[in-house]
């Protein structure tokens, strides 16, 4: 950009830089050398903003995906009324469960991981993208959603429904 004399403040790395849509990783075949050069961005006075889904892919290797291996650790997920974690699926291959940020220790957890993967690569600051949190499928991937009032309302509002037993998650 420089050469070209073309401005650039900011760099935004999307879910490419992932390795396999993996949060707090780095690709290294097609991102090989990333981290030195967002230090040369910075040395240049450009900033680097990464992206994060905060959804958590179940099917890595035993203790070989940190970010599962403490989230279990730790029991952040998000849990169906049986206390085990709704299985959701999203950006990675496999299954995934999801943070509950409204659990004390998700956020020891989550500390923990920015920190690390900031030591990885110096990123100025997160895109936390799909935060709802978001789930290509309705519900829990192996139970769908719950037939309740909170899923399946008594009103529904003026969207398109083309099969009016689908609940709002549908």
């Amino acid at each position: 950009m420089v050469k070209y004399k073309i401005p650039q403040d900011a760099q935004w790395g999307d879910i490419d830089i992932m390795e396999r849509q993996l949060d707090f990783t780095i690709d290294p075949v097609n991102f090989n050398g990333l981290p030195e050069y967002v230090k040369e961005l910075k040395n240049e006075g450009v900033r680097f903003v990464t992206i994060l889904d905060p959804c958590i892919s179940t099917g890595e290797p035993d203790c070989t995906y940190r970010p599962f291996t403490l989230g279990d650790e730790f029991g952040i997920w998000v849990n169906k009324p049986d206390k085990t974690p709704v299985v959701g699926k999203v950006w990675p291959n496999d299954p995934v469960y999801f943070p509950d940020y409204t659990n004390e220790r998700t956020k020891e957890w989550w500390t923990i991981l920015i920190k690390e993967f900031h030591d990885l690569i110096l990123f100025d600051g997160l895109w936390i993208d799909m935060n709802e949190p978001a789930n290509f499928v309705a519900g829990d991937l192996n139970d769908g959603c719950a037939k309740n009032k909170i899923n399946y309302p008594p009103y529904v509002p003026q969207v398109r429904i083309d099969d009016g037993s689908s609940g709002l998650s549908e």
